[in-house]
């Protein structure tokens, strides 16, 4: 799956407030910026207030396998 569609659904979620789950645990992850070739998240369950997480294009990019719908993959991103 191209980044530029993952990218994508990132903004569409981010502008309306919506989490990504994650596929193994369903923890929440919140979108807190998508930028050209990275997003920044923070989870529900992350041990200290404010903790965000970078992911990088290739680290999203090597979850989502090119069969998988949008969906699958963006719930990856908390479990890569």
């Amino acid at each position: 799956m191209s980044w530029q569609i993952i990218r994508r659904e990132l903004l569409r979620r981010k502008n309306n407030n919506e989490p990504v789950r994650t596929l193994e645990r369903g923890v929440l992850n919140w979108i807190d910026d998508v930028g050209t070739d990275y997003v920044i998240v923070h989870s529900e369950q992350a041990k200290r207030p404010g903790n965000r997480r970078p992911l990088t294009k290739d680290q999203i990019e090597a979850c989502s396998a090119p069969h998988a719908c949008i969906k699958r993959a963006i719930k990856q991103l908390g479990d890569c």
